[in-house]
């Protein structure tokens, strides 16, 4: 684990054990829950995709954390249900993953964990015949929960070191003013970090030497002008799509790469 793993991982987990130590106010089972979502957080910098074990892992020990609480017995044992359901999601991500070569169950895992998390209630709560009435109340719980995990993932994500992104090859265009050099960096830039296609299209199609044919063109261009930005479901939860979006920077520097070099840029 490098420095900036540590502070991640470091700040993760005091943030979740300051959250369980405001619901459970028990230093041990706040400790160890703290614990477990510094695991889980880990996962971003695990490739894929046994970074789904990792924060399977990083829930079964939150769940653990909650299982040592001495408090309220309902409450204890709906959330180690409950985190125990999560783990399990993640793992049977991973499975979908390895097996059918999809993300199904990883971008609709919000969806999942509340599908889990009713029943889970229903069957944990002393009185059964009163447990549809608070499911309100526990919807609103597990918002403010997902609220939390936003904010501490918003919060790494400051303290993490960003990942570079190799520099791109300028073209060998000889540029006629400053400006000009400018306004190409500009739209290298905006394509590799926002995916804005449309600007560095034109300028590469106004700039091609003379010599190429448009054969040529078209086969260098089709991976640039066909590209598309992931989309992501509002069940995606934030730290998968950061991860994601990381990813997806990489990706656009390699297509625009293969174009200049294709085209002799």
């Amino acid at each position: 684990m490098n420095r900036d793993e540590a502070k991640v991982f470091l700040n993760s987990a005091f943030v979740g054990g300051i959250l369980a130590l405001m619901f459970m106010k028990e230093m041990i089972p706040s400790i160890v829950f703290g614990i477990g979502k510094g695991i889980a957080t880990l996962s971003m910098y695990i490739k894929r995709p046994q970074d789904l074990l990792v924060r399977a892992s990083g829930f079964l020990v939150m769940s653990t954390g909650i299982e040592t609480y001495s408090g309220s017995p309902w409450f204890k044992l709906f959330f180690v249900v409950f985190f125990a359901w999560i783990a399990a999601t993640y793992v049977l991500a991973y499975i979908v993953r390895v097996k059918f070569a999809t993300d199904f169950v990883e971008r609709y895992l919000i969806g999942f964990a509340i599908v889990g998390a009713i029943p889970a209630f229903i069957l944990t709560y002393p009185h059964s015949q009163s447990a549809i009435r608070y499911i309100l109340y526990l919807l609103l719980s597990l918002a403010i929960l997902y609220l939390a995990y936003i904010t501490s993932s918003y919060i790494s994500s400051i303290v993490r070191k960003d990942d570079r992104i190799t520099p791109l090859p300028m073209p060998n265009i000889k540029p006629q003013e400053d400006v000009y050099t400018k306004d190409l960096k500009r739209l290298i830039e905006n394509f590799v970090k926002k995916g804005d296609k449309t600007p560095l299209v034109v300028f590469i199609l106004r700039n091609l030497p003379p010599r190429i044919e448009n054969k040529h063109i078209i086969e260098a261009m089709k991976p640039l002008v066909e590209y598309q930005p992931p989309t992501f479901s509002l069940l995606t939860p934030p730290w998968i799509t950061e991860k994601r979006l990381r990813k997806e920077q990489a990706r656009r520097a390699k297509i625009l790469r293969d174009v200049l070099n294709k085209l002799n840029l």
